[in-house]
């Protein structure tokens, strides 16, 4: 099993004495993964240096002309030295959908291995009390609300990217490729939501517009594990949940 990031050209790590338990253990090629699809604890015997991924989960869309939700943060650290311990290994949740008055959530931080991704941002919904439109902040921004000019989430820098802004529909949520897209102001186009990496983790959703269906997102509702942002809802139709994220630890078999 591949799970591609090994092309970010990472190290050589970890050692003959070192060994370790949790998680999903897979190996591919030289390496030996542990992949955490829930929180759990990587337990380590003897000593050596992995290679960790870490996403965080992804932010809830919003309601009606909504901002998709910006995923989660995104972390790959490289060259990470660990002992004979126990190491707890958090895995975010997506945040929720806005639906009715209820808000739309940020997604929930990832952490493991004394490194932390931050959740992404919510989708601003339609800016009726008690929601404000603007899109929260987070590992990336969600897209910003219905209402002309409400403007999208921050990112946060070495994890993800802003969300774009609203000009009359909802603006595309943030994610590891890039910033979300600012929506057209024509109320029928909501903005696309940003690229994830290796088109599978932390990709932004999209954001809606002023027909009665779901925005168009670049995520699926039922990709969990990706911390990919939740698709903004159009006219009055509900967003989309957030998806959870995602932690995978290398090292050489």
């Amino acid at each position: 099993m591949s799970f591609g990031y090994q092309v970010l050209g990472f190290g050589t790590v970890g050692g003959p004495s070192f060994s370790a338990t949790g998680g999903t253990v897979t190996t591919s090629g030289a390496y030996t993964y542990h992949t955490f699809t829930s929180s759990g604890n990587f337990v380590v015997s003897g000593g050596g240096d992995v290679d960790v991924m870490i996403v965080a989960g992804g932010g809830g869309g919003g309601r009606n002309r909504a901002g998709g939700g910006g995923a989660g943060g995104m972390r790959t650290i490289t060259g990470v030295s660990v002992s004979a311990q126990t190491y707890s290994i958090v895995v975010g949740a997506g945040g929720q959908f806005m639906s009715g008055s209820q808000n739309s959530t940020n997604g929930s931080d990832s952490s493991g291995l004394s490194y932390t991704s931050l959740g992404g941002g919510r989708g601003g919904g339609n800016a009726v009390s008690p929601e404000t439109g603007l899109g929260g902040n987070g590992g990336s921004g969600g897209g910003g609300g219905s209402t002309s000019g409400k403007a999208g989430g921050s990112g946060t820098s070495g994890q993800g990217n802003d969300g774009g802004d609203s000009n009359g529909s909802g603006a595309g949520g943030g994610g590891a490729g890039g910033v979300g897209e600012d929506s057209d102001g024509t109320m029928t186009d909501g903005g696309a939501g940003a690229a994830g990496y290796l088109g599978t983790y932390a990709q932004g959703g999209g954001g809606g517009h002023i027909s009665d269906e779901q925005g168009a997102n670049t995520n699926t509702p039922s990709t969990a594990n990706t911390g990919n942002g939740g698709g903004g809802g159009s006219g009055n139709v509900d967003g989309l949940a957030g998806q959870s994220g995602i932690v995978i630890i290398r090292y050489l078999t």
